[in-house]
């Protein structure tokens, strides 16, 4: 239990802890003794206790009416120190300023320090701080680190960092030798008096006042910037708005342009995330993946805001909520990104006979397909129309094509063979060879043809894991293959030893095995 008293600061009644108090009067105390003989002393220290009492305001809430001495010793440390500022000498000040005048003239230079204005700043202070450093209006340092997201990333990065490692001008010294100004009694009056001016006319940025003087001479450069600022933003808002709806769009649009989902299916990425992703993993992999594409989106909107209509208010606490959002969401990302790889570690392979000892007899061997009219949704949701690879998820399974036709010369046998090759990767090799089991495809003969189905299928719980289907056609020396009529071509590769070439054939083309080779027969 401590004591409180009842003061009077600039007119405003506090409750302050005894201990508090007494701290406070021994600094203005202090104040009043170093400022003895001075000019104006009254106004002066009406000026530091309004700037007190506007601090001690920030202080209180519902929950805390009493101002205590760790209150007031924050006050000092903002206010700063009557011992950390030198009250010149008059006489030695003006035969100082008579020697350099004598000999020069009057350059004084101060040395600056960098910090972060967190008072003037949009985030944390530090474009503002940097603008001071190098006496440049802190607007160019925003545009810099903007061009840096945009085009490289970079900048956010980078003004993390800069966060980090620069310290924030907390003191009335700091905030001084920030500025180049020699902590001298003169420049503190100014700056105090600075605050008050501001802090009734309704601001509470006393800096505002003082880079307005100190760019003063620069209207017509600060107009240019201004304006470069507006259209800046309204570049920013118009194009993050765009790419704003093309995201969603994107991610929840059922607008057919990639039909690869069956028809009572959402035909969304969504989807293609649950048909990719292991179980448990998708919905976070969509989620963060969505998370990680927009919030940079809504910062650019964000800044565009601020630039088009000179909006001052801070947007420190949204920027690190949103920061601390965007990077839970690349973590997310990653890790399920990791469990989709580790999916596709391992590989398997086996390949399957088609035997038919109605085929020995046969000299030609006419290739057909499976196709027909209930397959024309395969065609408009082909991904690549020009090789025609379309995956389509249904509730149970998942279809594929196409597969893909070797048609090879065999100088050893003597009659057609023909063996499907399926492949699919897994986590374990356990799991490659259970995904590769599960794939379904059988082509089938049919007198003198062979039926190639024109897609192949694996349930739904094996995922997509890079399954492919090779049909492999050998052909003895002296018989022909004849490529099949279809309303699309099918992926062939022809062969004759070492030599191997694509080819996209047309209907009815007969390629004869020959002892130089394959050769296209009339």
């Amino acid at each position: 239990m401590k004591k409180t008293v009842t003061i009077n600061v600039a007119g405003l009644v506090f409750n302050i802890e005894e201990d508090g108090y007494n701290r406070l009067k021994l600094y203005l105390d202090e104040i009043r003794k170093l400022l003895a003989g001075e000019e104006g002393v009254n106004e002066i220290i009406e000026d530091i206790e309004a700037r007190i009492a506007e601090i001690f305001l920030g202080q209180l809430n519902e929950s805390k009416q009493v101002i205590t001495e760790g209150n007031v010793h924050e006050v000092i440390q903002i206010m700063g120190e009557p011992t950390d500022y030198s009250v010149p000498d008059p006489d030695a000040e003006e035969e100082s300023q008579n020697k350099e005048n004598a000999t020069q003239p009057n350059t004084e230079r101060i040395s600056k320090r960098l910090y972060r204005d967190d008072e003037n700043g949009v985030i944390g202070g530090v474009s503002s701080g940097l603008g001071h450093y190098f006496d440049i209006d802190p607007v160019i340092i925003r545009i810099i680190f903007i061009l840096m997201v945009i085009l490289g990333g970079s900048g956010i990065l980078v003004y993390i960092i800069l966060w980090i490692v620069i310290p924030e001008a907390k003191t009335t010294a700091q905030k001084l030798e920030m500025r180049g100004q020699p902590a001298t009694l003169d420049n503190i009056k100014e700056f105090v008096s600075g605050f008050t001016k501001e802090a009734k006319g309704g601001a509470t940025r006393a800096a505002s006042s003082i880079k307005q003087s100190v760019h003063k001479g620069r209207s017509v450069v600060k107009s240019i910037l201004l304006l470069f600022a507006k259209i800046l933003g309204i570049a920013f808002i118009a194009g993050g708005i765009i790419f704003l709806v093309g995201s969603l769009i994107f991610f929840f649009g059922d607008f057919e342009l990639i039909n690869f989902t069956s028809e009572n299916m959402d035909n969304n990425l969504k989807t293609i995330f649950s048909a990719l992703y292991p179980s448990g993993t998708s919905n976070w992999a969509f989620w963060s993946l969505l998370f990680v594409i927009l919030l940079p989106i809504l910062a650019i909107v964000s800044v565009g805001i601020k630039l088009l209509f000179n909006y001052k208010g801070k947007i420190k606490f949204p920027f690190i909520g949103g920061l601390i959002a965007w990077i839970i969401a690349i973590v997310i990302l990653g890790y399920t990104g990791l469990q989709l790889g580790l999916d596709f570690k391992s590989e398997f392979n086996i390949e399957e006979e088609i035997e038919n000892t109605e085929m020995d007899s046969t000299q030609v061997l006419y290739l057909t397909t499976n196709y027909s009219e209930d397959y024309s949704y395969l065609l408009e949701g082909a991904l690549v129309p020009d090789e025609h690879n379309f995956i389509h998820i249904g509730k149970e399974e998942i279809e594929m094509g196409m597969p893909f036709i070797e048609i090879i010369h065999d100088t050893v046998l003597t009659n057609f063979s023909v063996a499907v090759k399926k492949r699919s990767n897994g986590k374990t090799p356990k799991a490659a060879m259970e995904n590769t089991r599960a794939i379904k495809y059988q082509p089938n003969y049919f007198s003198d043809s062979l039926v190639l189905p024109i897609t192949y299928s694996f349930p739904k719980s094996s995922k997509l894991r890079a399954q492919v289907v090779t049909v492999e056609i050998r052909v003895p020396t002296g018989k022909s293959v004849v490529i099949p009529d279809m309303p699309f071509d099918m992926r062939f590769e022809i062969s004759s030893g070492k030599d191997h070439f694509y080819h996209e054939p047309e209907a009815g083309e007969r390629w004869t095995a020959t002892k130089e080779g394959f050769i296209l027969s009339e």
